[in-house]
């Protein structure tokens, strides 16, 4: 039996988005940085969920300044359920290896695979339409806009 699960994210000016992460009665939320582009990772998993295929392990991170948070799937192939971890780190375990401090496992739980690909295509979708490519990059500064990635995930 999965647990209610919704990610939301918002984009902010300069360079600074947020994230919230709601599994069942958990609800964390932290400051997200343009040192990595998270909306890719989103993107990438979101693809990844709706083909059905196994996934070992996709991460999606969300870098602060210090800190990160790593939302890390696993699915077998054809399951309706993708394990999840949110995991919590004072410094950048996952993005740059650093070592300093310990992960903390927020929660790990299971999730209905096409549920959070739905969720992750409405974050894009947003973001595309009401945004925009042109602006999202002015706010960005580092990464475009994953076009392509997220065209291909409204084909699917």
């Amino acid at each position: 039996m999965t647990e209610p699960f919704h990610i939301a994210y918002q984009l902010h000016d300069a360079g600074w988005a947020s994230v919230t992460v709601k599994y069942g009665e958990e609800n964390y939320q932290q400051a997200v940085s343009y040192l990595h582009d998270s909306l890719k990772d989103l993107c990438d998993l979101a693809i990844a969920l709706q083909s059905s295929g196994s996934i070992t392990e996709a991460k999606v991170l969300f870098l602060d300044e210090p800190g990160e948070l790593a939302l890390l799937v696993s699915a077998a192939e054809q399951s309706n359920e993708a394990e999840v971890r949110l995991i919590y780190s004072d410094d950048w375990f996952f993005s740059f290896n650093f070592n300093r401090s310990p992960q903390q496992t927020l929660w790990h739980g299971k999730v209905d695979r096409y549920e959070l690909a739905e969720n992750i295509r409405l974050i894009l979708e947003d973001i595309y339409l009401n945004i925009g490519e042109k602006e999202y990059l002015e706010r960005w500064v580092e990464h475009p806009f994953p076009k392509k990635s997220y065209l291909k995930l409204s084909r699917l």
